[in-house]
């Protein structure tokens, strides 16, 4: 999902230029596959969970992940097991603190077309993190015999199960960024997992995943990533959520305050429930989110006399803006304006207004 947002609004940004330009059949062409796109996604959203979900590269399905059989040590797991939709594997071998070299496991089933295959997953198809080292199978099946495991430690334990395309991460609220769902949509994935505390909405900003049973708070998916968190804040005001990108946004500077204090640098991370930096110091991506802030506020300067302003002041207490000699003060009823000459004005109105000076006079 994350992959196709990026790209849709890749060519949102595309048609806006074909438009410019009058080039009436590239921005027909344009939209037909934004729309594919957006259908894609559209395919991923599970209304019970109220987010979006991976799907299968071949199946296009997206199954929950299921413990089909272990063993400790090399020989056979015999599965003789059919699936009515095909399945993928992920193959984990749980080590000592060896790493096997000379990994070999063959996978004998049935393909999705019926066939009697015979997969071979080496070692150099596996990633090692911490003590668990993974692989996925290359085939979807219909079908398991039996997985034959050879050339590791005893000590080792192999766990065969399918892919869990319904984890939830950070990257699959990314739609909302692309402005991908219908306002009732939007709504429910910010109210029931984004703004959810059982899902992302923690402390100290959104976490890589949520919290679970199995995930201690210094876990490495219990870290925030500012840049990720940014562009779902992004999200929150495309559809009118200012007030939660501004609680966002108190989240994320409580942190990045802590850490500036604490450890006198920017970290690159930071844990959602604790606000303990971690990762890379002086890192640049930890900066404070300033183009989400000004974006929530509802301030855009353009230059020493052009600004746009739009919406109310989200936040607890009035903001002042100095920006090339021009002063904004945006307040929880009106907007004061005063640009390096100064002219002041003051508008009352939250609809989106451009207001410019004559610099000429």
């Amino acid at each position: 999902p994350a992959l196709c947002a990026f790209l849709y609004s890749e060519i949102k940004a595309l048609i806006s230029i074909s438009r410019i330009l009058m080039d009436e059949e590239h921005t027909t062409f344009l939209h037909h596959y934004a729309e594919k796109l957006r259908q894609a996604v559209e395919q991923s959203w599970h209304k019970d969970h109220a987010c979006y979900q991976y799907w299968d590269r071949d199946t296009h399905l997206s199954h929950p992940g299921e413990l089909l059989g272990e063993r400790q040590g090399p020989g056979e797991i015999y599965l003789k097991q059919d699936f009515d939709d095909p399945v993928r594997l992920v193959i984990s071998i749980i080590g000592t603190g060896k790493r096997s070299r000379q990994t070999n496991i063959l996978i004998h089933g049935i393909n999705a077309k019926g066939q009697q295959r015979v997969e071979r997953i080496a070692q150099e198809q596996f990633h090692w993190q911490f003590e668990v080292s993974s692989a996925t199978s290359q085939q979807v099946y219909s079908q398991l015999d039996y997985i034959d495991i050879t050339d590791i430690d005893t000590t080792e334990i192999v766990q065969i199960q399918t892919v869990n395309y319904q984890h939830p991460d950070i990257t699959l609220l990314l739609p909302l960024w692309a402005k991908i769902p219908d306002q009732d949509q939007a709504a429910l994935l910010v109210d029931k997992t984004i703004c959810n505390p059982n899902k992302f909405w923690q402390p100290y900003g959104l976490p890589f995943c949520p919290p679970n049973d199995n995930q201690t708070s210094n876990s490495s998916l219990a870290k925030v990533s500012i840049l990720w968190n940014n562009l779902i804040g992004e999200g929150l005001v495309n559809y009118g959520f200012q007030k939660e990108s501004a609680n966002l946004i108190n989240h994320l500077m409580k942190a990045v305050i802590h850490n500036l204090k604490k450890q006198k640098c920017f970290m690159s991370r930071h844990y959602a429930q604790t606000c303990q930096g971690a990762g890379d110091r002086h890192a640049i991506q930890c900066l404070a989110p300033l183009s989400l802030f000004l974006k929530t506020l509802g301030v855009r300067p353009l230059s020493a006399s052009k600004v746009a302003v739009y919406g109310d002041n989200p936040f607890p207490w009035p903001v002042t803006i100095r920006y090339r000699g021009l002063t904004i003060i945006k307040g929880a009823n009106e907007t004061k304006v005063t640009f390096p000459g100064g002219q002041t004005t003051v508008i009352k109105d939250s609809k989106h207004q451009l207001i410019t000076v004559d610099e000429s006079k």
